[in-house]
């Protein structure tokens, strides 16, 4: 299984806390507000597009699992991710592909 670690750019102007009375934290990572556990109420994130999907305490920017929240650094206004690329490689057909 191959895994790819970026950052983004996001939650410039968040406070590293989330909004009273909202969940702080899946798993082990704290989630800012402007960001906030999607399922929550709707004033626990800026909107839509600032959820994060809690799924089996591990923390989600996309609701396919495709984007895993590894950590904030909100003082850089950074998002820590894993993108899943692919679950293996087929090395032949991927020599043939390359030779053309």
């Amino acid at each position: 299984m191959l895994g790819h670690s970026t950052a983004m750019d996001g939650a410039r102007n968040s406070s590293s806390l989330a909004r009273p009375g909202c969940p702080e934290k899946c798993g082990n990572i704290s989630i800012p507000y402007s960001l906030g556990i999607a399922g929550s109420s709707n004033l626990c994130f800026l909107n839509d597009g600032f959820q994060v999907h809690c799924d089996d305490q591990e923390p989600y920017l996309a609701t396919d699992k495709t984007l895993k929240v590894l950590g904030f650094n909100l003082s850089q206004g950074v998002i820590r991710i894993q993108k899943y690329i692919a679950e293996s490689a087929a090395t032949t057909t991927l020599t043939t592909m390359c030779r053309r």
